[in-house]
């Protein structure tokens, strides 16, 4: 029985492609044993590597076409927001291109104008402001909205004249007077749920979102957050795993005037209760 061929040295610390690893006498039969990981289609990795994002774009970049630009979380990612960017890696190419998706790389087809392509350290990829319309137009409201607090501090402008009818644009608009810096995920995801679920006005962090205590099961966060239009102060303490999971949220306590009873709010199979 032949020995499974080890993957050289040069190859251990960056992501390769088929052709490489053909070239270094591996074969693809081979890259299915231990010593290596698939990334995607005819890319390849050394099960010694770390997971190191950056390399793995660069490597498709490498692999893409010359057209190929990098948009959605991949471009956020390369924008410096805090979005995974190769799960999967996300492309737009000429419409007249063939490529098509493959196992870790969505290929979408779409005429971009130079006006909305910049380089980010020899990437190509989408401008902040493409980047987020795009998320707008193809994910969740909350994911788009956690990416535009992500983007808050970077004061973008907008030209709302030349974003009339396009994809995400309406969402973008009504997202925009929610968004705020934020501290962390969760307490992007926490205000959409006093906004959404319990239909309070919209309220703004006014302490930075901590770690509350702890008990043997649980690990809890706290927040505190405001309304402009009162003196309402609420701190809202909640499990990160199950908000994190989409579960039940826990609101507590509330305010300077707060009621004897707790207010349950209920939005489909959930409740939170806010004290």
């Amino acid at each position: 029985m032949a020995r499974t061929p080890r993957i050289p040295l040069e190859l251990r610390t960056r992501p390769f492609s088929l052709d490489e690893a053909r070239e270094h006498g591996i074969t693809p039969s081979a890259l299915k044993g231990g010593h290596s990981r698939r990334l995607g289609s005819r890319l390849y990795c050394s099960s010694e590597m770390q997971d190191d994002p950056w390399k793995v774009v660069v490597a498709w970049r490498q692999m893409l076409p010359a057209e190929a630009v990098f948009v959605g979380r991949t471009a956020a990612w390369l924008h410096r927001l805090d979005l995974k960017p190769t799960d999967p890696v996300e492309v737009a190419v000429p419409r007249r291109c063939e490529l098509r998706s493959r196992s870790g790389a969505v290929v979408r087809r779409c005429d971009l104008s130079s006006k909305e392509i910049i380089t980010i350290q020899g990437l190509p990829a989408t401008t902040l402001q493409q980047t987020l319309l795009d998320l707008c137009a193809r994910e969740s409201e909350l994911d788009a909205l956690i990416a535009l607090d992500m983007a808050a501090r970077r004061k973008v402008q907008w030209n709302w004249v030349a974003l009339r009818n396009r994809s995400g644009a309406a969402r973008l608009k009504r997202l925009l007077k929610l968004a705020a810096p934020a501290e962390s995920r969760m307490e992007t995801r926490l205000r959409w749920l006093l906004v959404n679920a319990a239909r309070l006005p919209r309220c703004r962090s006014i302490s930075p979102t901590v770690p509350a205590t702890s008990s043997s099961e649980l690990t809890f966060t706290t927040a505190r957050l405001g309304w402009r239009s009162s003196s309402t102060v609420a701190t809202i303490e909640s499990d990160s795993s199950a908000m994190a999971a989409g579960n039940t949220c826990l609101l507590a306590p509330a305010t300077a005037s707060c009621a004897s009873r707790p207010r349950t709010f209920t939005a489909g199979p959930r409740s939170w209760w806010l004290r």
